[in-house]
C-alpha cells in the first residue's frame, strides 16, 4: 500500500495484489485499487487490472542488437554504475542506432 498526499489536500492510496503469475511467459497480473480520501472519508474509488511483462538483460540486449543497435551500455538504477545483482530496482539500457 502506498500512501500519497495529493496538492487540494486530500490523499491518494494506492493497493495492489498480484493476480496471476506466469514465470514461463514472464508477465503478472495485477489489481491495483485507487482511492482518494478527503480527512477520513472515502470521496472516490477505481479498481483497474493490468499485466507486468519483464526481460532478462541478455534477452534485451539480443532484441536491441537485432534491431540494429550498437554501444549499448547496462546501468542500474538510474546511475551511471554498470548493472550488477547490487541493483534491484532498474536495469537502464543506453543504445546507439
Amino acid at each position: 500500500m502506498s500512501d500519497h498526499p495529493l496538492p487540494d489536500g486530500r490523499r491518494l492510496v494506492v493497493q495492489q495484489r498480484k493476480l496471476f503469475e506466469d514465470s514461463v511467459g514472464q508477465y503478472t497480473m495485477r489489481e491495483r485499487k485507487y482511492e482518494i480520501f478527503d480527512g477520513k472519508n472515502l470521496v472516490e474509488e477505481e479498481v483497474r487490472e493490468g499485466s507486468t511483462h519483464w526481460y532478462h538483460r541478455n534477452e534485451v540486449l539480443g532484441m536491441l542488437e537485432g534491431a540494429g543497435f550498437s554501444d549499448i551500455k547496462v546501468t542500474g538504477n538510474f546511475t551511471h554504475e554498470a548493472f550488477t545483482q547490487a541493483h534491484t530496482d532498474e536495469m537502464v539500457f543506453v543504445a546507439t542506432r
